[in-house]
């Protein structure tokens, strides 16, 4: 189902000239009034309506934080967009509540405001990279806070062996020798441990086994 659609935007950065220019072009995009907020200003009462966007320029660095938190007390939920990143990590971008777009220093205005204009019409604007991080960073805080019992998955001691040679590198071959098993018979025993902790390949195997064993 299509998201509402914006009707008010608020974009948080230095006012300065430069600012106001960025601002000026970007109205004349995107359709909407823009009101500029000089960062060290910004409270939750400018945030008025249920449908806003907040525009954040991620060059205030030091102030980011605070700006978060502020949002993330507000009784509304707006769109988060952040303009200006550079290399942000996924636990920068985790703090963001209801983030829809991220745009990079690189990126040129036209793609900026094409972007915007799509984030105002409900959609996201988030590109592959970085949902795939979110996506990794949120299943890994998962597992944190709800471990895996390995018990339940069923493993048999034979196939927590092969995990844990696993882990440390080992080839079929390799471990078939050190386990005194053909290598067929690795195989086979690896078929079932991808199927009992859901991976598909090897390095998913790994991964799980240095978290879980």
């Amino acid at each position: 189902m299509e998201q509402p659609k914006i009707n008010q935007v608020l974009f948080i950065t230095r006012k300065n000239i430069q600012s106001e220019v960025l601002l000026s072009h970007i109205e004349s995009k995107v359709g909407l009034p823009i009101n500029l907020v000089d960062y060290k200003v910004f409270d939750s009462h400018l945030m008025t309506d249920a449908f806003t966007m907040v525009m954040v320029d991620m060059s205030i660095n030091d102030s980011l934080s605070p700006i978060s938190s502020v949002i993330a007390k507000s009784s509304f939920r707006p769109v988060i967009v952040l303009i200006n990143a550079r290399a942000v990590t996924e636990e920068q971008l985790a703090q963001w509540r209801n983030l829809q777009g991220c745009f990079l220093t690189d990126h040129s205005l036209d793609f900026i405001c094409d972007g915007l204009n799509h984030i105002t019409q409900g959609q996201n604007w988030l590109s592959r990279d970085i949902m795939n991080r979110l996506v990794n960073y949120y299943q890994d805080l998962y597992l944190i806070r709800h471990p895996v019992d390995v018990e339940c998955l069923e493993l048999t001691k034979r196939e927590v062996e092969i995990l844990n040679s696993l882990k440390s590198g080992g080839s079929n071959l390799e471990i078939a020798n050190e386990l005194f098993v053909s290598e067929n018979t690795v195989k086979t025993h690896l078929y079932n441990i991808f199927k009992k902790i859901e991976v598909k390949n090897r390095m998913q195997a790994i991964s799980w086994a240095q978290e879980h064993i």
